[in-house]
């Protein structure tokens, strides 16, 4: 059995053509996998992959709909403030 192929958060943008940022969220959210080494974050590009995939697409989801609903609370209050008005 190989070791993985490690790759830093740039690496991981160039290599699947995605934003650093996104990789970086992804990476803090836990959605992926890292080492620490020193200041750099490294990740495993199949693990990522598999994470595009939709390997990890339940929990990526669920998150969406988090923020999403709290977005439409939030709509939803300062509408009901403007009526009280």
């Amino acid at each position: 059995m190989k070791p993985p192929k490690m790759l830093t958060i740039s690496e991981v943008a160039v290599t699947f053509g995605v934003a650093k940022h996104f990789v970086r969220q992804t990476v803090l959210q836990g959605h992926v996998k890292f080492v620490r080494a020193g200041r750099k974050y490294l990740i495993a590009a199949e693990n990522f992959n598999d994470f595009l995939l939709g390997a990890n697409q339940q929990n990526f989801s669920n998150s969406i709909e988090e923020t999403t609903q709290g977005k439409i609370r939030k709509q939803g209050q300062s509408a009901s403030r403007e009526a009280r008005l």
